[in-house]
């Protein structure tokens, strides 16, 4: 594989780890769980023996927290479904989701050319049903490692709902959005003035960003611009504009800069708006979990620079049904099981298995630090 591209500037978490960099094992007690255990089981992927793909609870309930204990939530099933499949509906949805879209524009276009017009309208509502509400998969979460480490916090998080996104397009119905929030303001909030930031502005941009499991990288999109931030009142309602268009450029034009990784068991993990040339792997690269693999940047359909992290059903997004997940034991000091932050809730996050927090954010104390962000909704 040619070297990347150099990435213009040090993240905050210093250099990129280069290729088989140490690897942040999993805990202990999440790889030695046996079938039947009372307090916690965990099943194993035969492709993937070192990350758990189910965690379940003492009722055999699959999980995702809503963020640490502190949150005085209870836990909350994912989905009732179990094994693997899912469900063939679902996975039909998402094969024919982006078609019936691309057949139902044809038809009202052709609606100039003497097509009924009834007929493409009809076959547009359906189109958006299947792209919109229908084709939730339901089945166990595969348990993971976090892609970032430090104090983030979820922009979108299936916590509060699937799709969790507003859209099963593009195998995102469980996906994650993550933002830096060190606190202290350090993070621009929305407002009206000014209009963009850099992307240098936001504590986000350049950290580093961690493969989730073990697999093989079977995408690697590199050369999407970092573009200025979205994060303003006229420029968010200017963005749906915006992310029509850059939807006709395909999944590149909506995740930006982006890497899929084959995790085993038919399951692949897509890492979203990446920094351009921050990439440290390539196609047919192996990658370890909590190897570092790109830099969280700016690119695609994001109003901030984030990190989007989606387990898929497919390797390509355009065809792929989005699937659960949850973070495994161990990733957050005061929850130990697995889950996934809420939505609007700063967490800090750390490596299963190591209490290491990066410098200049405290892991002692709540980890919402009475200042729980909630630009666009009350709670």
């Amino acid at each position: 594989m040619p070297s990347p591209a150099p990435f213009p500037f040090p993240g905050p978490d210093g250099p990129a780890a280069p290729q088989g960099a140490p690897t942040v094992p999993l805990p202990p007690a999440a790889l030695s769980a046996e079938p039947g255990a009372t307090d916690r089981e965990t099943e194993q992927d035969p492709a993937d023996s070192r990350v758990p793909t189910v965690v379940s609870d003492a009722s055999n309930t699959p999980v995702r927290g809503g963020g640490p204990r502190a949150s005085g939530g209870p836990r909350r099933p994912v989905g009732s479904g179990a094994g693997r499949g899912g469900g063939r509906l679902p996975v039909l949805a998402a094969r024919v989701r982006m078609p019936l879209m691309w057949a139902a524009t044809l038809l009202l276009l052709a609606a100039y050319a003497g097509v009924p017009w009834w007929a493409g309208t009809g076959l547009l509502v359906a189109a958006l049903a299947v792209y919109l509400r229908l084709g939730t998969v339901r089945r166990e979460p595969r348990a993971v490692l976090p892609p970032v480490r430090g104090r983030w916090m979820a922009l979108t998080s299936p916590v509060d709902g699937t799709p969790s996104q507003g859209s099963h397009a593009y195998g995102q119905t469980y996906a994650l959005g993550l933002v830096a929030e060190p606190g202290g303001g350090a993070r621009p909030d929305i407002a009206w003035r000014p209009l963009s930031r850099p992307p240098e502005d936001f504590p986000a941009f350049g950290r580093a960003v961690y493969a989730p499991a073990d697999g093989t990288v079977v995408t690697a999109h590199d050369g999407r611009r970092d573009h200025r931030s979205r994060n303003s009142w006229p420029w968010l309602f200017g963005a749906v504009v915006e992310n029509a268009l850059r939807e006709l450029r395909g999944p590149s034009g909506i995740l930006g800069n982006h890497l899929v990784i084959d995790v085993g068991g038919g399951d692949h993990l897509l890492l979203g708006h990446l920094a351009r040339g921050s990439l440290t792997v390539g196609r047919g690269d192996r990658v370890r979990a909590g190897q570092v693999v790109a830099r969280c940047g700016n690119s695609g359909a994001c109003t901030e620079p984030q990190v989007r992290v989606q387990l898929m059903d497919h390797r390509r997004p355009l065809f792929a049904a989005g699937l659960p997940i949850v973070w495994a034991p161990g990733w957050n000091s005061r929850d130990d099981g697995a889950g996934l932050p809420e939505t609007w809730r700063p967490v800090v996050v750390e490596g299963p298995g190591t209490e290491e927090v990066p410098a200049g954010q405290e892991a002692g104390g709540d980890d919402y630090a009475g200042e729980v962000r909630r630009t666009s909704r009350n709670r």
